[in-house]
């Protein structure tokens, strides 16, 4: 059995170094593997010169200089001139942190003989932080029958493509990466979903996918990007009639996934009329998302969520922003449930307050609802730094998230603060997180779709078990 590590490298000189000594001191016979990099025309000057050095420097490593095409070239290349009977791919700015992955991989081979090794990996802040993704939820190895939308659903056979080891008779049939697309790990990734029978798992914390780095196209979400995951999602479904029932949908649950992923990016390109075309072609795949919450609980990254969102607040004065939220609420005035402003009036003359607390930025609801009429607001705090004599929000959350406990917290310090006790008459919630406050509330009231229900969920469904006790 060897095994071929195909490096795709483009302008990764501070990185190639770590990422290719990761590879090349695998604790396995230098016979049985090789790492091929393929320097992809870079331009940084220091590159090529480093490929070239660690070719010569390890006995495992050879190198391919090909002019500049593009990640999905590059690694067709590699795998072009690959002798490995199974090959796993790595970015150039990546890199292994378990000298003893390869034996593992080989042991998890011998085991199953399955089509397609899948393995967890990390996302790589730097040497403090790592933020594990594993499948350790999935059965470590099976046929590929009618579980396989399941499989799907818990992100078995989504992207990346650097967390999979193929066998080499798949490439050999044709399985390669799309040129052209930036959505490049999509359709590979749905490829594999179409033509393997076998998997396994291999729980070993290994790939450390590096976040953040300047000048990585994954940082960047442009007209081309949204353009072509929709483009990938046109080509990945235009066969799916040639499948039986259960990899078809299979396949779309894989597709919703990609669809879901840039819904939040749209709004700014809808001008363009191939992303709006091809948008409303597939908005059914929105249907399937009620089967993907276990893999969205498990990728979405916060971190890189709230990063993006305080950057923007950093760029702004607090009127700017103060501004840009009041014409927020001026657009969604209109959505108010038509039955909370009675409501409100009724509460107000029954109780001697009617507070609205959410998990919320405060500066985004707290104007808006003492306009409507609450009487106090919580919510999630931000620290005002005066950066350059301007008054800004900064990337600092004062105490938790106002939500679950903290929520009780709050208002328990707040009443007693203002010397006087608290009973909660009545409360409303759409969200399973507010147990706590459901708990102590006399009458209850929930929130589904608008409607206002009297009493608590049944606690059956899938939220129950992730949020009820």
């Amino acid at each position: 059995m060897k095994f071929s590590i195909i490096v795709a490298a483009y302008n990764v000189a501070d990185y190639l170094e770590e990422c290719v000594e990761s590879l090349a001191n695998q604790n396995f016979p230098n016979a049985e593997y090789e790492v091929l990099i393929v320097d992809d025309g870079s331009t940084d000057g220091r590159t090529g010169m480093l490929c070239d050095q660690l070719t010569s420097e390890f006995e495992v490593v050879r190198t391919i200089h090909q002019e500049n095409g593009g990640l999905s070239s590059a690694r067709n290349t590699g795998i072009k001139y690959s002798k490995g009977d199974y090959l796993l791919f790595v970015d150039g700015d990546d890199f292994w942190n378990n000298p003893d992955f390869l034996n593992k991989l080989s042991s998890n081979i011998r085991k199953y003989s399955s089509d397609v090794v899948i393995f967890s990996y990390d996302k790589y802040y730097g040497d403090e932080e790592l933020i594990e993704v594993n499948f350790s939820n999935i059965a470590e190895a099976g046929k590929l029958g009618n579980n396989i939308s399941d499989l799907v659903s818990k992100g078995l056979f989504t992207a990346p493509a650097w967390n999979k080891c193929v066998k080499r008779k798949f490439f050999d049939n044709g399985l390669d990466f799309p040129v052209g697309l930036l959505s490049e790990d999509c359709l590979y990734c749905s490829d594999i979903l179409k033509i393997v029978n076998s998997y396994s798992v291999l729980n070993e914390r290994c790939y450390m996918y590096r976040q953040n780095r300047k000048g990585s196209i994954t940082n960047i979400v442009k007209e081309k990007n949204v353009n072509d995951i929709l483009e990938s999602i046109d080509i990945g479904l235009q066969d799916i009639q040639n499948y039986d029932n259960a990899r078809q949908l299979a396949l779309r649950v894989y597709f919703a996934i990609s669809y879901i992923s840039i819904l939040p990016y749209v709004n700014q390109y809808i001008s363009n009329q191939k992303i709006r075309q091809l948008l409303y072609k597939y908005k059914y795949l929105l249907k399937y998302s009620k089967d993907l919450i276990f893999y969205l609980l498990k990728i979405i990254d916060l971190r890189a969520l709230k990063e993006r969102y305080f950057e923007f607040l950093e760029r702004h004065s607090k009127e700017e922003v103060e501004e840009l939220v009041a014409g927020f609420w001026e657009t969604k005035r209109h959505k108010i449930y038509s039955w909370t402003r009675e409501e409100l009036e009724k509460n107000k003359k029954e109780c001697e307050m009617v507070i609205v607390s959410s998990a919320s930025p405060l500066f985004l609801i707290e104007n808006f609802l003492l306009s409507l009429g609450y009487d106090k607001v919580f919510g999630t705090n931000f620290v005002n730094d005066g950066k350059d004599g301007r008054e800004t929000f900064i990337a600092k959350i004062d105490g938790e998230n106002n939500k679950g406990e903290e929520k009780v917290k709050k208002l328990d310090e707040w009443a007693k603060e203002n010397g006087f006790e608290y009973e909660i008459v009545k409360f409303y919630s759409d969200s399973l997180a507010d147990e706590p406050l459901y708990d102590i509330a006399c009458r209850k009231y929930w929130i589904k779709k608008g409607i206002k229900i009297e009493g608590m969920p049944k606690r059956k469904t899938l939220f129950d078990k992730l949020f009820w006790k």
